[in-house]
């Protein structure tokens, strides 16, 4: 060990900066060599005396510097450096003011953009809803050459009174076979929407109208409501399966058809579908006869297919009224 470090280890043994196991150990080889203990003693007794005098200096510089601080001359030699701080300390001080003020207007300005972001994201959402609705709508009205009638809001409904439309003329044969059929399904879904549990949106709420209106023979009524229900809606398939009804009692039979063939692929039960599209087809026979035609010998063809006993029974009717002979 080195006469330094050895220096170093004494200050510290009596400062007690030493570890209690270091101290230990440093204390038995006091005990077992005199002239370190020796040593150890002289620095004892020397170390108030350092203290005492880096005491003294530091007093003395101090009262130098009060002296010289309080001396007339004093602020007029160092003018240019007392100006000069309290400038720098005047810009440091305003610049960071300067920083502050910037930093919360970019701040303010972020927020109100990011607002702004979201206010046109959620409006860029309802108009392409919009837009996807219309087009939609548009789709299903190519049949009339127009613009699908808006809906208007429900109090506007209520004060309109729509007189019941024209039922459909079932003199023809083919007519009155294929609205027997289609009345027990459209029967069915309809005791499906008044027996759903209500959740209160407004899809569920145009179902029940047009129910009501449909029951009371107001297609044209049932029609708008139905209309109004969006296509992302989780009731628009069974809207469609309805509208594709009131169009037929309506005696627009090409809108029929085309609004159940949108209404197909939200239908797994392809057996169902085949058999109530081929009944739309027969609605409108004179139109839709090779349609009709093809789709029911598809279906006689099929022994598995589950209507294939009642495609054989309205094939006879059909032969037997003469719509389409043997």
């Amino acid at each position: 060990m080195t006469e330094q470090e050895l220096h170093e280890k004494i200050i510290a043994y009596l400062e007690g900066r030493l570890s209690p196991e270091a101290a230990d150990e440093f204390r038995l080889q006091i005990e077992a060599d005199e002239a370190l203990a020796g040593e150890v003693e002289l620095h004892r007794l020397l170390q108030p005396v350092g203290q005492r005098l880096v005491a003294l200096d530091m007093k003395a510089k101090f009262d130098s510097w009060q002296k010289e601080a309080e001396h007339p001359g004093f602020v007029r030699r160092n003018l240019f450096w007392l100006l000069a701080i309290g400038l720098l300390s005047a810009g440091l001080l305003g610049t960071w003011f300067w920083y502050s003020g910037q930093l919360s207007k970019a701040r303010a300005d972020n927020e109100r953009l990011n607002t702004n972001l979201q206010d046109t994201r959620l409006k860029n959402q309802v108009f392409q809803s919009e837009v996807e609705r219309l087009q939609k709508r548009i789709a299903d009205s190519t049949w009339q050459g127009r613009l699908p009638v808006p809906v208007k809001p429900e109090k506007e409904q209520k004060e309109t009174k729509i007189s019941p439309a024209p039922v459909a003329d079932i003199t023809q044969p083919y007519k009155q076979l294929a609205q027997s059929e289609l009345t027990p399904m459209i029967t069915r879904t309809r005791s499906t929407v008044r027996g759903v549990k209500r959740s209160g949106s407004t899809a569920e709420g145009l179902l029940a109208k047009a129910d009501t209106a449909i029951e009371n023979r107001l297609y044209r009524r049932a029609e708008k409501l139905l209309l109004g229900i969006a296509v992302t809606d989780p009731q628009y398939p069974r809207a469609l399966e309805m509208l594709a009804y009131t169009y037929m009692m309506q005696e627009n039979y090409a809108a029929a058809v085309s609004t159940y063939q949108t209404y197909i692929p939200y239908k797994a039960d392809s057996d169902e579908t085949n058999w109530h599209l081929c009944l739309y087809y027969l609605a409108d026979y004179p139109v839709f006869r090779s349609e009709f035609q093809q789709l029911l010998q598809t279906i006689l063809a099929d022994t598995e297919h589950f209507y294939h006993d009642r495609a054989k029974s309205l094939r006879k009717k059909l032969a037997e009224t003469g719509v389409w002979p043997e």
